[in-house]
């Protein structure tokens, strides 16, 4: 592969060469809804140096092409499905009950878990239905297109992407109220267990959301199988 120019797409450059989504999460870069953005729009915006961020890329990302841009649709599906499906419906099951109970206990000391705990709640119950809706509609229609046969799936796409960038709002929402999801000074392991466990769902997220935006629904929508 080439240097980085700047004019590559934040999404493409996480295609090309994963291990810049490291780079760009402890940067605070969006590279799963806000993957259509160039590089050096994305540095300008956020007044970073445009030549220390790809030193920094080059200096980190020397592997080949990331393996999910070759992956067959379906094989990809069963990826994303195996391994970011399952992760988000357990986690979302798992700290629901540690968020309530924390706004509860804390709630009059920390009344931003009270928020946080509200809106997880709406969250998990979107995200959820999102999940469902890629898995009895959307996913099986790419794999009848990846067999052959004629689907229409701009608009689905579309819908999808529109929730994905829902999602993430919601939860960057979240990581605002905590200050990025940090515990405070002497609450307990319940409390610091479900920051820990938000912070670990939305990096597996903008994963997530970055394979399906900015790889498969990419991939469907310029025809390339």
């Amino acid at each position: 592969m080439g240097q980085i120019s700047g004019h590559e797409t934040v999404g493409q450059l996480v295609v090309e060469r994963p291990e810049a989504s490291r780079v760009f999460g402890k940067l605070g870069i969006d590279f799963c809804c806000g993957g259509k953005r160039p590089i050096a729009e994305v540095c300008r915006d956020r007044g970073l140096a445009l030549d220390e961020v790809l030193a920094l890329l080059e200096q980190r990302c020397r592997g080949r092409r990331g393996a999910a841009g070759r992956t067959p649709l379906t094989e990809l599906v069963s990826h994303i499905v195996e391994r970011h499906h399952t992760f988000t419906r357990a986690e979302l099951d798992r700290l629901g009950p540690m968020l309530d109970k924390v706004a509860r206990v804390h709630g009059e000391r920390h009344p931003e878990m009270v928020e946080v705990a509200a809106l997880f709640r709406a969250f998990s119950a979107d995200l959820m239905r999102h999940m469902r809706k890629e898995e009895a509609v959307l996913f099986p229609a790419i794999g009848q297109l990846e067999a052959g046969r004629e689907v229409a799936l701009a608009t689905p796409i579309a819908c999808m992407r529109s929730e994905h960038e829902v999602a993430c709002s919601e939860l960057a929402r979240m990581r605002a109220l905590t200050s990025g999801f940090s515990a405070p000074s002497g609450v307990c392991n319940t409390f610091r267990a479900a920051l820990a466990g938000l912070a670990e769902l939305e990096a597996d997220l903008h994963q997530h959301v970055h394979l399906e935006n900015n790889v498969l629904f990419e991939r469907v929508l310029s025809g390339a199988r």
